[in-house]
Order: structure tokens, then sequence, then C-alpha cells
């Protein structure tokens, strides 16, 4: 992590796409991170501003492409499926 110069008493917090709580695109669950607050209240409330609030579809596929998808945290670095058995 980085280190904020403003304020060397805490990290830097960057939006990213989640690589791990992901359903479609890993939007919800990145700003959840980012708020660091629950994945599915973001996206209960991501669903009701799509419906009621007229939230675009477009909004959500220019912010899939903007924003980065972040790491994987509970990346182990052994291929899917590879247990570390033998």
């Amino acid at each position: 992590m980085e280190i904020n110069r403003n304020n060397p008493n805490g990290p830097v917090r960057k939006l990213y796409r989640s690589a791990d709580d992901k359903v479609i695109a890993g939007l919800c669950g990145g700003l959840a991170e980012y708020m660091r607050c629950d994945s599915n209240i973001v996206r209960l409330a991501a669903v009701l501003l799509f419906f009621f609030a007229g939230l675009s579809l477009w909004v959500y596929l220019i912010a899939w492409i903007i924003i980065p998808l972040g790491p994987a945290r509970g990346d182990s670095g052994r291929p899917c499926g590879d247990n570390g058995r033998q």
C-alpha cells in the first residue's frame, strides 16, 4: 500500500473492481471494499437505483471499463484445482 504524503497516518485507498467478491464485473464488491461495508448492501442499492432511480446500464458499463481490476487477495499462486497434493 502506498503512503499518503498529506496524511502519513493512513494508507491511500484506491477504488478497484473486486477480483474476489464479484457477481458480474466486481464493481459492487470493489465499491463495498472501498467504503468498508457489506457488498450485499451495495448490490441491493445498485439494483434499487437501476430500477427506481434511473441508473443506466451505460453507467455500469463505463465504470466496468474505467475502474481497474484489483489484485486477488486469496491467490495462493497455485493453478486452479491444485490443492497442494502431489
